[in-house]
């Protein structure tokens, strides 16, 4: 039986193990090697995942040597390499390319997991982008905020997932704070060690557009509408998300947008959970998450 790896089986991407199943694939699920200071619910997640799939599954860990693990994987003869979640990124890439399988090029991986990456790419495909750099120290991040006269701006690690480590500053007070949080403090991948990325604050109608790519060609599997309520201070929460069964008014446009961010990004295979921004002056890249819940 031919077999499929998926490189970090965990949240929604478990649901890959039965999928491969269903289709007459042998499951492999690889599990990456955690940064410094990871959460301790991730080793319980992957321990409470590999007893409830044991025996339909094969499970492996990432070694301290590439090589080693390359040479893993190439002995278990996988004939594709699937994303499981946002830390299986780099190195399920990494090893596609490595072992001539069907996946999107190595040599972009920062446009892949680093959120200042992908918006330069943006800019170099000539569509829009959202203002922002990377700032090393609060006087740095003060300085850029009064050069770029942000009325209000965000702050967040340069990599990072499930809104983590994301700050909404109004004014210097919040700069600072949200700077000594994210340096000092654990994130999705471990403490901050490059910067922080300040952007400007964008406001509109935010959607989620999920699509799946084969060989550069895009097409859309779902989008969805966010609902956001107004709390003290003029911040919005998340609420709940609609899905979008008909096209509206704009939907071609977002859906172009879209596609013209994967080509940007250099996404040639898989799936992508990326959420846009439409205000007054069209649509604008928020952020993406390469995370496959299902084989399409």
């Amino acid at each position: 039986m031919e077999s499929i790896m998926i490189v970090e089986a965990f949240s929604t991407g478990v649901n890959l193990i039965t999928d491969c199943v269903r289709r007459g694939y042998h499951p492999l699920v690889l599990y990456p090697l955690l940064p410094a200071g990871a959460e301790p619910v991730m080793f319980q997640a992957r321990a409470a995942i590999k007893q409830k799939y044991s025996g339909v599954a094969d499970f492996f860990d990432e070694v301290d040597s590439y090589e080693d693990t390359l040479a893993l994987v190439r002995s278990l003869h996988p004939i594709l390499i699937l994303v499981g979640s946002e830390y299986g990124v780099d190195l399920a890439t990494r090893l596609s390319n490595d072992l001539g399988l069907p996946g999107n090029p190595y040599a972009r991986i920062g446009n892949y997991i680093h959120k200042d990456e992908q918006q330069a790419a943006l800019v170099k495909y000539g569509i829009r982008s959202i203002c922002g750099r990377i700032v090393r120290s609060e006087e740095d991040a003060l300085s850029y905020y009064h050069e770029k006269a942000f009325r209000s701006c965000v702050l967040k690690p340069v990599r990072g997932a499930g809104s983590v480590g994301v700050y909404m500053c109004e004014n210097e007070d919040d700069i600072r704070t949200a700077f000594r949080k994210i340096t000092l403090e654990t994130g999705f991948f471990g403490i901050s060690k490059d910067g922080v990325l300040m952007q400007e604050k964008i406001t509109g109608t935010e959607y989620i557009v999920n699509t799946v790519s084969c060989k550069g060609v895009h097409r859309i599997s779902s989008i969805w509408k966010y609902h956001k309520i107004e709390v003290a201070g003029g911040h919005k929460l998340y609420d709940y998300a609609i899905s979008v069964n008909h096209l509206e008014t704009g939907s071609n446009r977002l859906i172009q947008y879209a596609f013209d961010v994967a080509d940007a990004l250099g996404y040639e295979y898989g799936a992508i959970h990326g959420e846009y921004m439409v205000d007054e002056h069209g649509m604008a890249y928020q952020r993406i998450c390469k995370t496959v819940s299902r084989l399409r």
